[in-house]
């Protein structure tokens, strides 16, 4: 698959039945051998005062996906909600996603119009938990550091009844990116390791972490320490769903 100059690339939201499968690892996203390029020389805004069609968004090759509850049919069988990359459920703790020899081209860190033009985001939707997103064998090519990603900080407004009660959901800081064996091209510097990682800028861990540097356009942390992982755990009780345990705070 070859993507190029996308608002929202890649991104899914793979269906899981039962309880107990929705908490084991053996259900797998691969996504392999795919070419993504930033942006292209066709202006996002042609020519205003002919009525052309124009528009300015961030732009993202990337967007984390889950795994969610629940199997729909192989093919579509009706219309889809919009926006696509809305998984329109609560995430599964179960599920992996894994990324093999794919490959990111030519992206600078703003559109000509001063938009984001990134190859890592955030799905805007993931409120409760997102995946651990492995990366292995991944080519950059002509790609800027400040290109890379740029994540988001939890949205106030998940502060409702209805969502996370009186406490933002917090996914967006829990976000975890690992990459292995990944070739640099054109632009290559120090920073261009081979294995690291991208952790969310969470005021409360991400500071402490030994081996993270702040990359402030990221909105994140780059790091060199492949000890890091997600630890999560849930509530079983009848009411997990409409009683909240949080902030839970782990020293």
């Amino acid at each position: 698959m070859t993507m190029i100059d996308n608002m929202a690339g890649f991104g899914y939201a793979a269906g899981i039945t039962t309880a107990t499968q929705q908490r084991s690892d053996d259900y797998i996203i691969e996504m392999s051998n795919n070419h993504f390029y930033g942006e292209t020389p066709i202006p996002d805004c042609p020519d205003s005062r002919n009525g052309d069609f124009c528009i300015m968004e961030d732009k993202y090759a990337y967007l984390p996906g889950m795994h969610t509850p629940g199997v729909g049919d192989l093919h579509v069988t009706g219309k889809s909600a919009f926006p696509i990359y809305n998984h329109h459920s609560n995430p599964t703790m179960g599920g992996r996603s894994v990324n093999y020899g794919n490959k990111f081209i030519n992206f600078n860190a703003t559109t000509p119009y001063g938009k984001n033009n990134m190859v890592f985001g955030s799905n805007k939707y993931g409120s409760d938990y997102t995946e651990m997103q492995e990366f292995f064998e991944t080519t950059f090519t002509n790609v800027q550091t400040d290109a890379i990603a740029t994540l988001s900080d939890p949205t106030p407004g998940w502060a409702n009844k209805k969502d996370c009660g009186s406490f933002p959901c917090t996914a967006p800081w829990n976000v975890l990116f690992s990459f292995k064996d990944t070739k640099w091209e054109q632009i290559v510097e120090s920073n261009a390791q081979r294995d690291w990682q991208i952790i969310a800028n969470n005021p409360g861990f991400s500071p402490y972490v030994e081996g993270c540097n702040l990359q402030k356009n990221w909105n994140a942390y780059q790091c060199f320490k492949d000890t890091i992982s997600i630890l999560f755990f849930e509530n079983d009780d009848w009411d997990a769903i409409d009683r909240t345990l949080a902030p839970i705070y782990v020293k």
